[in-house]
């Protein structure tokens, strides 16, 4: 009897922020990461909504943090994945941001010999849409039916020049977490400055926004001051509760002849706990 299985599958980790839609569109599994509220643990996006978690949020007495899936989460997975694929190509998050990398190197380590040989890890050194894009450039590309070896080196491509800047609307979020101190965040919002995050293997600041209405400029000034004339791109608009600056950064991106796709996106709940409910950012890569 010929075999039923088919020869690829994606996964990757809530982390990535991957729309919904696109994820049913091309297969793609999704590990969640684990949200603890207090004393309690949920699922992300199984459990609990963004929309769920967000309105948690909102009480300031609320603790709340993500831990990563644990190794046997991944095993899980990955035996049932293998069931169907010939082979699972498992993309996640910035090992220096999060566990989850780790997680999935020791679950394929436990699954040995012939079987973890048909899993692939590939570290992108990003988070949310910056891991998403990535993930959505494997799967057109296994779809159209390029080779792992071509869908791996053009990851390794991307990963090294793809660019993520996003603003947090409120310092709050980034202080709870002991990101930043009492004082800063306190002076920051008073002031209403704002910082220009920007992501590469870690989270680190780019520079520092006065104003909201300065907001959508200087992303899009990041993006322009990084392309070439001669330079094409693709884009993801990542927004959360900021409509408006959202329809506004894509009426200016549309502008510009070298852009050839723009996707959408919202931050969910595993980023959004660490930056809060209010969210505006771009992630750009060349072709």
């Amino acid at each position: 009897m010929e075999s039923t299985k088919r020869t690829i599958g994606i996964l990757t980790d809530s982390i990535s922020d991957l729309p919904e839609e696109i994820a049913k569109q091309y297969g793609i599994e999704v590990i969640p990461v684990k949200l603890h509220i207090d004393d309690k643990t949920y699922l992300d996006k199984v459990d609990i909504t963004d929309e769920q978690f967000f309105d948690i949020l909102k009480n300031e007495h609320v603790h709340a943090k993500t831990s990563q899936p644990g190794p046997y989460d991944f095993q899980v997975i990955y035996e049932r994945m293998l069931a169907k694929y010939e082979k699972v190509l498992s993309i996640h998050a910035s090992s220096e941001l999060s566990g989850t990398f780790q997680s999935a190197v020791m679950a394929r380590e436990a699954l040995g010999g012939e079987t973890a040989e048909r899993v692939m890890l590939f570290d992108t050194m990003q988070a949310s849409m910056g891991e998403g894009m990535m993930v959505i450039k494997a799967a057109e590309m296994l779809a159209s039916g390029s080779g792992i070896h071509d869908v791996l080196t053009e990851l390794e491509r991307i990963a090294g020049i793809i660019k993520t800047r996003f603003v947090p609307d409120t310092l709050t979020y980034l202080q709870r977490g002991g990101r930043i101190g009492k004082a800063s965040a306190f002076v920051g919002n008073i002031l209403n400055i704002k910082p220009l995050l920007g992501v590469d293997k870690v989270v680190y600041p780019v520079e520092k926004v006065r104003g909201g209405r300065n907001v959508v400029p200087k992303l899009l000034e990041q993006l322009r001051d990084s392309l070439k004339p001669s330079d094409s791109f693709v884009a993801c608009i990542l927004n959360l509760n900021m409509p408006e600056d959202s329809a506004k950064m894509e009426s200016e991106l549309k502008l510009d002849k070298r852009l050839k796709g723009i996707l959408h996106a919202k931050v969910g709940a595993t980023i959004g706990c660490h930056v809060g409910p209010k969210v505006i950012g771009l992630i750009w890569y060349t072709l």
